[in-house]
């Protein structure tokens, strides 16, 4: 089936209309929208301003090794947190973050952060990250540039997912990676505190 080869300001993109599909290729090049031509054997040419690509579209091989993603770091109040590190008379990480299925905090500690980022590590970095933070957000939220950390503050208490999902940058998502964020209430906001004190009044 047909696919078409467009030339942008951040690289080479292959548009596929059967899947609906965008590849992105040499993403860190300035192309020129006018600077393109094929030859009489089907070479594509393309002009930017680091000089001419060229390249055989049937020879393209796209890249299906999609990276998983993973957790590197965990930072209270902009503070890294370290296994076995205790804060306040507790232990956050029995282990390394992303060995971590879940972790659970304190009502005040409700400001941290979390880095991440891919296996296999691609360098130049062009994979590309979003995040989502369930039981705050609806969307997924997409980091500028190579900023690889999701910061949150003053969330209320109560459970949370962290889901994190990578791609190589050709549109294809990873599957996410997801880490449990228990952020327990004062006693005086649990259950079953407000059910004893209310059996003691009556």
């Amino acid at each position: 089936h047909d696919r078409i080869w467009v030339s942008a300001n951040n690289g080479i993109s292959l548009l596929d209309p059967e899947s609906s599909s965008i590849t992105n290729f040499l993403q860190n090049d300035y192309f020129m929208d006018d600077a393109h031509f094929q030859d009489i054997s089907g070479e594509l040419f393309y002009g930017g301003y680091n000089g001419v690509v060229s390249f055989e579209p049937t020879e393209i091989i796209e890249d299906l090794n999609i990276p998983k993603p993973r957790f590197e770091q965990f930072y209270l109040f902009n503070k890294q947190v370290n296994p076995t590190d205790t804060i306040d008379g507790q232990v956050i990480l029995q282990s390394s973050i992303d060995n971590s299925k879940e972790i659970e905090l304190d009502y005040l500690q409700n400001s941290f952060s979390v880095t991440f980022n891919g296996f296999p590590f691609n360098y130049p970095n062009s994979n590309q990250f979003r995040y989502k933070l369930i039981g705050l957000h609806t969307d997924w939220v997409y980091p500028l540039g190579s900023n690889r950390i999701a910061s949150f503050t003053d969330l209320t208490a109560q459970n949370y997912e962290l889901h994190v999902q990578a791609s190589p940058g050709n549109g294809k998502w990873s599957e996410p990676k997801v880490l449990l964020i228990n952020i327990i209430p004062p006693i005086w906001k649990q259950v079953w505190f407000q059910y004893l004190s209310y059996t003691l009044l009556v």
